[in-house]
Formats: C-alpha cells, sequence, structure tokens
C-alpha cells in the first residue's frame, strides 16, 4: 500500500496535476461601456477586481488593460456582439445602452439587447444573469417623471422610449426572447455626475441619482445571490430630502 502511494504521488508530480479547485475569474460583460453610465460600471468592477469584456464602436480608440479587454463592433450586428461571449467565461451581463437617435438610430437598444440575450442563451460559458439600465418614464412608470421630462417624452425624446419600451418588452412580455433569464431592469431618475450616494428603492416620484450609485447597484443586481429584485423591473433614485423610499443596501 505504502508503494502504491508513492507511485501516485509520483504520477501526480510527474502530470502537473493539482487537487485545488479551479475557479474561473469573475468576468463581466458590459455594453456602453463608453458611455458615462458604463464607465463608473467599469471603474467599480476594475476597483473589485473583475474581469471586463466589452464592445465599443470602432471609431472609439480604447486600449485594453489587466482588466478590461474590448472587442470592436456595432450592437446591431450578432456576429459582432458574439465576440464578447465566444469562449469567455461570464459572470454577468450589464446593458447600459444610450445614444442620440439621431446618432444610434431608432431601434438601436431593442435590436442590440436582442442580439446580446441570444449570445447569452447560446453560449455554455456565461451566467443568464443580466442588468439593464433603462430609465424612470419607461413601461408602467409612464406618469412619474416630473412635467417637463414628459413633455421631452413625446416630443424629443419620444423615439428613444418607443425603443426603450420595445427593449424592456424583450424580457416582461410572456413570448420575450429574455424572459428566462436571472434579469433586472434598472429604471433610474435623472442621472447626474456627484459622489456615490444611498439608493432608494421606489414606486412614485423621480429626483436625481448620480451614475456612480447606478453602478453600484447594477454590480448588486450581478453579484449578490439574495439580490431581491431578479426577475422584476426596479425604480431608484438617490439620498435626497422628502424621498419616500426603501434604503438600498449594498452588498458588495
Amino acid at each position: 500500500m505504502r508503494i502504491l502511494s508513492y507511485f501516485t504521488t509520483f504520477c501526480v508530480s510527474c502530470l502537473g496535476f493539482s487537487n485545488k479547485r479551479y475557479i474561473p475569474k469573475a468576468n463581466l460583460a458590459i455594453f456602453g461601456v463608453t458611455g458615462k453610465t458604463g464607465q463608473c460600471v467599469l471603474k467599480q468592477a476594475s476597483s473589485m477586481n473583475k474581469g471586463v469584456f466589452s464592445l465599443v464602436r470602432r471609431k472609439n480608440n480604447i486600449q485594453s488593460d489587466n482588466c478590461h479587454t474590448p472587442y470592436y463592433g456595432d450592437v446591431t450586428i450578432l456576429d459582432d456582439v458574439n465576440q464578447v461571449y465566444n469562449g469567455n467565461v461570464i459572470t454577468g451581463t450589464i446593458i447600459c445602452l444610450g445614444g442620440a437617435t439621431s446618432e444610434v438610430g431608432n431601434t438601436m437598444l431593442t435590436d442590440g439587447t436582442k442580439n446580446i440575450i441570444e449570445c447569452v442563451l447560446k453560449s455554455k460559458l456565461a451566467s443568464k444573469k443580466i442588468a439593464i439600465v433603462t430609465s424612470i418614464g419607461a413601461g408602467d412608470t409612464i406618469n412619474q417623471p416630473p412635467l417637463f421630462f414628459k413633455i421631452l417624452m413625446n416630443t424629443v425624446l419620444k423615439d428613444a422610449f418607443v425603443d426603450k419600451n420595445n427593449q424592456e418588452a424583450l424580457f416582461l412580455n410572456e413570448d420575450g426572447i429574455g424572459k428566462d433569464l436571472d434579469f433586472t431592469i434598472v429604471r433610474p431618475s435623472g442621472l447626474t455626475d456627484d459622489n456615490l450616494k444611498n439608493v432608494f428603492v421606489i414606486e412614485k416620484g423621480s429626483g436625481t441619482i448620480p451614475r456612480m450609485s447606478v453602478a453600484e447597484f447594477l454590480l448588486n443586481a450581478i453579484y449578490d445571490r439574495q439580490f431581491p429584485y431578479t426577475g422584476t423591473t426596479v425604480c431608484i433614485t438617490g439620498e435626497e430630502e422628502n424621498i419616500n423610499g426603501e434604503l438600498f443596501h449594498s452588498k458588495l
């Protein structure tokens, strides 16, 4: 028996085997990484030592580093999106796409998100966790924004909100392609560049919220195993006077 034990140890040593379990790096896929909210997500993910894969338009000159690997392409082209998922271990996806419709088109959010969902569903290495940023005013929150923003929603932002509603429908409709994913649709109030503040989950109202706080909430949606808003929509705002909402406690 002792000879057999020595022989087994010798073979394992020679073959370079290890009894330690391999744990893949907690990689994150971010779409919209060059936008202000996407940059906040990237910054916080990097500070958490998460690997990030992203897809950026070819006009953007983004350098890769130890944490961030950008791919170049168009989110509305399926093969371009598939670069992010092809052979990569992805523990979660965050979608914070945006931009003026005059520049990105009237259906970019919907078409791009549909491609992302298809790649997640096809991949054997990608988690089904996905967080999507839309806006208060989308879906059943159409009456929540202040009057001046409602006017914008019905005029210059009309096409953008049609696109946001169709994007959400990919997850919320009974026949939506993303309905079986572990999704969270995040509807923030007015976005600011302020420092990180407390986040409140609200049913009514508007207010403002720092993009850094939205980013923290999105990362919780991916990495908190007991995240309470998976499979639904959630409206969030920042810490202000007279906020009537539930304080969100980050688990990160």
